[in-house]
C-alpha cells in the first residue's frame, strides 16, 4: 500500500486508488432478517456467527484489520489502508444487542413487509452508514452485529466503504454463510479475496491517451437556483415489483422494432429497463414540483448515475472483495426523461454504460484519481443535485429472475426472509435494487394467492415527490409500496453488549 507515494522520476503504475475518496471513509450496512424459533438458544446463534466470522478473518486476514488514513495533510487527503489490529486494543467488530423492546416482533415486521421505518439505524448499526463518516478508532474493515427481536434476528453486515464495495459485500456474506453452513470456501475464492489490490487496475503511463474526468472536480460553491419554497425533507421508502410486472415492463422497453430504439445498441438488460422506468416515473413526478419551486427555470437537466462493477471488464475474479466501482452517467432534460419512450431511455442508459464499462475508461478513471493528491477536491461519482438527479446502486446478483440458490446460514437459521437497509440518514435521489425475496401478505400469498418473487426497491425522495409518485398511475401499476405503519414500536434504547 505504501507504493502510493510515487518516486519523482518514475510514476507508480500500480496503486489502490479508486476508493480513495474522503467521502468513502464510512460504512455500508446490509441487514439480513431471519425468523428464529424460540427453542433455539441465542447463545448457540452467537457462537455460530462468531466461529464463522473468526474463520473467515483467518482465511482473509485483512478482514480483521482496521482502516487507517496515512499521509494526510494540507493539500493532501492521504490514502486509506488496512493495517493489522493494534495488539493493545480490544476488538470491537462483533456485537450482540437485545432489541425486543425497541423493534417490533418478527411476525409484525413480516406482515408489514419489513418497512424501513421499523428498522431504526441507530439501533441496528453500531457503525453508521454512508454518508455519516466513521469517527470511532480503530475503525474495523468488517463487523457483524446480531440484533435479537421477538421471534427473529436481524443481522447487520458492516463493511468499510474504502475497503469493500457493494459486490464485495455480497461476496463477504456468501463466504460467511458458506462457513456457517459447514461447507468449505473454494480455494479460488479465497485467493481472489486476497489479491493484491494495487494490481487490479494498472494505471496509464504518462503520455498515454486518457479519458476526461474533469467533471469530478468540485467547483466553487454557486448560489442555488431561486426557489419559491425549499424542498421538504427526504425519506426512505420501500417499493416492490413482482416478476410478472418486471417481465411486462421488459416487453415494453426491450422491443428492438420500436422506432425509439437506438440502432447502435444491440440489447438491453432487465437492469437497464427497470432503471429507465424508475428514472422516467420519478422525473414525471418531480418535474411539476421543480417548475413550481423554480418558476424561472424552464428546462432543468437531470443526471442518472449508475454504479458499475468493473471486475469483469478488468478480468478480475468475481470473488475479489476490494473496491472496483466506476460510474456510468447520463444527462438529459427532465422533460425528455419524463416523456421519452421506454425503449429510448433503456437504450440510452445501456449506451452510457457501454461507453464507461471498458478497460480504458476504468484505467483512465484510476489514473485521473492517482494524479490528484487531494481527493477531497473531487466528487465521488460526480455532482449530484438532490432535486433533479438519481444515483442507482444494485445489491442484487441477478435481475433475470432465475434466482440463485438462497444463502443458507447453517441449520440454526436457514435462509434470510428478507434483506434490507436500515432507516439511516437520508440521501435524496438515491435508489437501491435490493435482493429478490418471497412476497408474503397477511393472506399468506401474493395478489394471485400464491407466493412469488419480488424485487425490493429502496428510494430516498422528498415527501412531495413521494406523494406525486404515489399518484402516478403508471408507477403504481407495476410497483407496490410497503406502507409505513402509524404505530411507533420503539419504547427504550436497547442493551448493547460486546462479546
Amino acid at each position: 500500500m505504501e507504493s502510493l507515494s510515487s518516486s519523482k522520476n518514475e510514476p507508480q503504475l500500480h496503486q489502490d486508488v479508486v476508493s480513495q475518496f474522503p467521502l468513502l471513509n464510512a460504512y455500508t450496512n446490509y441487514l439480513a432478517i431471519f425468523k428464529l424459533d424460540d427453542s433455539i438458544p441465542q447463545a448457540s446463534v452467537v457462537s455460530a456467527f462468531r466461529t464463522a466470522f473468526d474463520e473467515l478473518k483467518a482465511k482473509v486476514p485483512w478482514l480483521g484489520h482496521h482502516v487507517e488514513n496515512i499521509g494526510s495533510g494540507p493539500g493532501n487527503s492521504g490514502y486509506f489502508a488496512s493495517k493489522p489490529w493494534p495488539a493493545h486494543v480490544p476488538r470491537h467488530d462483533f456485537f450482540v444487542k437485545q432489541c425486543a423492546d425497541v423493534i417490533a416482533p418478527f411476525a409484525v415486521l413480516e406482515k408489514a413487509g419489513f418497512p424501513v421505518s421499523m428498522i431504526p439505524a441507530d439501533v441496528t448499526e453500531t457503525w453508521p452508514s454512508l454518508p455519516v463518516p466513521a469517527t470511532i478508532r480503530p475503525a474495523p474493515v468488517a463487523a457483524l452485529q446480531l440484533n435479537f427481536i421477538q421471534g427473529g434476528l436481524i443481522l447487520t453486515v458492516t463493511n468499510h466503504h474504502t475497503m469493500i464495495d457493494g459486490t464485495g459485500l455480497l461476496v463477504f456474506r456468501r463466504m460467511l454463510a458458506t462457513l456457517m453452513d459447514g461447507r468449505p470456501i473454494p480455494e479460488d475464492d479465497i485467493a481472489a479475496a486476497n489479491l493484491d489490490r494495487t494490481r487490479v487496475i494498472p494505471l496509464l503511463a504518462p503520455g498515454e491517451p486518457i479519458k476526461d474526468h474533469s467533471h469530478l472536480i468540485r467547483r466553487p460553491q454557486q448560489s442555488p437556483p431561486v426557489s419559491a419554497s425549499p424542498p421538504p425533507s427526504a425519506k426512505w421508502r420501500v417499493f416492490r415489483i413482482t416478476r410478472k410486472a418486471a417481465v411486462e415492463i421488459r416487453s415494453l422497453a426491450g422491443d428492438r422494432n420500436s422506432p425509439a430504439w437506438i440502432p447502435t445498441v444491440p440489447r438491453v438488460s432487465t437492469n437497464d429497463v427497470l432503471a429507465a422506468f424508475c428514472w422516467q416515473r420519478i422525473a414525471a413526478a418531480r418535474l411539476p414540483i421543480l417548475l413550481k419551486r423554480r418558476p424561472h427555470e424552464r428546462s432543468p437537466l437531470g443526471r442518472f448515475g449508475r454504479a458499475i462493477d468493473a471486475r469483469r471488464t478488468m478480468g478480475i475474479p468475481s470473488s475479489y472483495m476490494g473496491h472496483m466501482v466506476y460510474h456510468a452517467v447520463l444527462w438529459l432534460p427532465l422533460e425528455t426523461v419524463a416523456s421519452a419512450p421506454l425503449p429510448f431511455l433503456a437504450c440510452a442508459l445501456r449506451q452510457a454504460l457501454n461507453e464507461a464499462n471498458n478497460p480504458w475508461a476504468v484505467r483512465s478513471y484510476a489514473t485521473f484519481l492517482s494524479r490528484e493528491p487531494d481527493r477531497s477536491r473531487l466528487l465521488y461519482g460526480g455532482p449530484q443535485n438532490p432535486e433533479t438527479d438519481i444515483g442507482l446502486s444494485s445489491l442484487v446478483t441477478s435481475l433475470d429472475w432465475e434466482r440463485q440458490p438462497a444463502l443458507r446460514f447453517g441449520p440454526l437459521l436457514g435462509s434470510p426472509v428478507a434483506w434490507r437497509k436500515a432507516n439511516h440518514a437520508p440521501f435524496p435521489g438515491c435508489v437501491y435494487f435490493l435482493d429478490t425475496e418471497r412476497k408474503v401478505t397477511s393472506e399468506g400469498g401474493d395478489r394471485d394467492g400464491n407466493e412469488d418473487l419480488v424485487l425490493t426497491t429502496l428510494l430516498c425522495l422528498a415527501e412531495d415527490e413521494l406523494d406525486a409518485l404515489r399518484r402516478d398511475s403508471e408507477w403504481m401499476q407495476y410497483f407496490e409500496e410497503v406502507v409505513e405503519p402509524a404505530v411507533d414500536f420503539r419504547k427504550s434504547s436497547g442493551n448493547l453488549s460486546k462479546l
